[in-house]
């Protein structure tokens, strides 16, 4: 009965391998736990141990390779969902009805115009397989992004090195347009970071301002070239 209690202790006290030993001597009833597996599974991601996270959220993963790829439901904003956060007076991030690409929601990023906004303020971690190449595509659309600087999607490894892919940025105004972008992940890395970004501008006219609608994500292994 105290075996929950000391997992707890020890995922404060960030011990992943003794918690992971504890986990397995959880009863399955507690395993099932919606709460508890997702808080576990957030808790090995944030420590480096992908492996044993992508096992436990397999069968919450869609069949895209991204959670939510579409931003329908609830996000978590745990685990190997999305995370964001909003910035009163430089942006806003929410789920929306329209308008949209595929399904009925997508994500809007509103950017208030008011900074040179450095953004790193939404991604998700995605488990992947070393030693292999991966395809992300995903749909934008754009109104008005102000700026020599606009938004582009970036690839990173999660706890390990050799690996970066930078998607092109959007500027003014654009249609929804599908961008898709490759990589090779390197042995020993076991998920990627899958984010959002805008460098600031060193223009005199340097404040961003627009709105960006983003859906309809994949990530995908395809052949080595």
């Amino acid at each position: 009965e105290n075996r929950e209690a000391y997992l707890r202790w020890l995922m404060q006290w960030r011990r992943p391998d003794d918690a992971a030993m504890v986990w397995q001597a959880l009863p399955p009833e507690r395993q099932d736990d919606p709460t508890l597996r997702l808080s576990f599974i957030d808790f090995l991601i944030n420590n480096d141990r992908m492996s044993l996270a992508r096992d436990l959220w397999q069968p919450l993963t869609d069949p895209a390779g991204i959670t939510h790829p579409g931003f329908e439901g609830t996000l978590t904003q745990k685990g190997f969902d999305w995370r964001f956060s909003n910035r009163k007076g430089e942006w806003m991030i929410q789920q929306t009805g329209y308008p949209f690409h595929k399904g009925r929601k997508a994500l809007e990023i509103h950017f208030a115009g008011q900074a040179n906004t450095n953004f790193n303020a939404l991604y998700q971690v995605a488990p992947v397989h070393p030693g292999r190449a991966y395809r992300l595509t995903y749909w934008w659309k754009a109104r008005q992004i102000t700026s020599d600087q606009g938004p582009f999607m970036e690839v990173t490894g999660k706890g390990c090195k050799g690996l970066y892919q930078k998607g092109p940025m959007v500027v003014d105004t654009e249609e929804w347009t599908q961008v898709s972008l490759e990589f090779d992940v390197p042995e020993g890395c076991d998920g990627v970071i899958v984010r959002l970004r805008r460098a600031p501008s060193k223009r005199f006219d340097n404040k961003l301002g627009g709105t960006l609608w983003l859906d309809d994500f994949s990530l995908q292994p395809v052949e080595k070239k």
